[in-house]
């Protein structure tokens, strides 16, 4: 039976891109390994706080990206209204 990512990306992607998104999270470690990884010797909530800090920065700086694309795709009507 075929993973829930391929299930996902079949109707929108071709077997090349499927592929690839699936050799590239089969590689990615879990949270639990990146967690430790991030704050070596930090305590479980301490680390938790680390992350979310870090996140955040990401997540603000590309709200200008998402928005941008997602005014593309509204007025070149790229958006795929098909449901998963």
């Amino acid at each position: 039976m075929p993973n829930v990512q391929w299930q996902v990306l079949q109707p929108y992607h071709s077997w090349l891109l499927r592929q690839t998104f699936n050799l590239v999270t089969s590689q990615a470690p879990c949270y639990a390994d990146f967690a430790l990884s991030m704050g070596p010797g930090l305590g479980d909530a301490e680390r938790d706080q680390v992350l979310a800090a870090e996140v955040l920065v990401y997540m603000r700086a590309a709200e200008p990206l998402l928005r941008a694309l997602r005014a593309t795709f509204a007025k070149l009507e790229l958006e795929d209204q098909r449901k998963v």
